[in-house]
């Protein structure tokens, strides 16, 4: 089963605030994300998502952050692919539970894909201005 993945995407949700209504300080969620990076080699953060659930016939909602990282599976051989999914799986456990226990959460949703990544090649241009990409993105969105 595992030979024919080629990449694998976990996804964490991360509360915004916590359950005493104070905002998630943004160090935190990039405490989290570089932890990912380290991992998987890069994130990928959606700063504002809601979350909504039913209770009793009404829909409440709240604000989340996803944190999403992906592992490239594609030229690993098998025996080794099933290792590194192993590991990669336990980290996203231990991962959650932290972010639970930092965070006063009951439950932390994480999830696990089997996906297809797919890169086009473009034109390089000119890089972008430092402050482009070493602004303070946590900051400005989180």
């Amino acid at each position: 089963m595992d030979n024919n993945i080629r990449e694998k995407e976990h996804t964490i949700t991360v509360p915004k605030y916590d359950n005493s209504g104070r905002k998630i300080r943004p160090e935190v969620i990039k405490k989290y994300s570089n932890l990912l990076s380290e991992r998987f080699g890069g994130v990928t953060i959606y700063p504002s998502v809601l979350g909504c659930w039913v209770d009793k016939g009404i829909q409440y909602c709240e604000e989340n952050i996803i944190l999403r990282a992906n592992r490239d599976l594609d030229k690993i051989k098998d025996l080794k692919r099933r290792k590194i999914i192993k590991k990669d799986r336990a980290f996203i456990k231990k991962l959650s539970k932290d972010i639970g226990m930092d965070l006063g959460q009951e439950v932390v949703l994480t999830s696990e894909d089997n996906v297809e990544v797919s890169y086009r090649k473009g034109l390089k241009r000119e890089e972008l201005e430092k402050e482009k990409i070493g602004a303070d993105w946590f900051e400005k969105l989180i």
